[in-house]
């Protein structure tokens, strides 16, 4: 699911005329931007979003940007305007920090989006097993200690 728009993308590129970059190509962008942050994201949140978080509106904008930049202005245009390397990096770090928890994505609301709760990991024994009577023996084991 894309979270920009060809236009939002084409306003802050700079490519305001459209016969030299499609809105295909654009687009194009837009989702392979988005489809790296849907992989980051869903390890954490619950997909498909029902309102567009603001901060993946911004991220997959600057994504798509570096992308079209690196295709058009190549690896010299690093210390430029149009150096693709440091937005690519800035948005895979912001991805990071939502994978670890530590930039939540946030509704108009306030409160946060839906986390998915499949890639938690639960203990055993817990507290309720234990109340319930069930044995309370480990059930894993690790052969190293941390």
């Amino acid at each position: 699911m894309a979270y920009t728009t060809v236009t939002a993308v084409r306003e802050d590129t700079g490519f305001s005329d459209d016969s030299k970059i499609s809105d295909e190509k654009i687009q194009e962008a837009i989702d392979e931007a988005a489809i790296t942050i849907d992989g980051s994201v869903a390890h954490v949140y619950t997909l498909p979003f029902a309102s567009t978080p603001v901060e993946l509106q911004y991220l997959n904008t600057e994504l798509a940007i570096a992308l079209l930049y690196a295709n058009e202005y190549g690896e010299e245009s690093q210390d430029t305007d149009k150096g693709w390397r440091r937005r690519v990096d800035y948005v895979m770090e912001q991805l990071d920090r939502i994978q670890d928890k530590k930039l939540k994505l946030i509704k108009s609301d306030g409160t946060e989006f839906a986390t998915n709760t499949l890639s938690t990991m639960s203990y055993s024994p817990t507290a309720a097993s234990s109340a319930a009577g069930e044995n309370d023996e480990p059930r894993m084991t690790f052969q190293k200690q941390f």
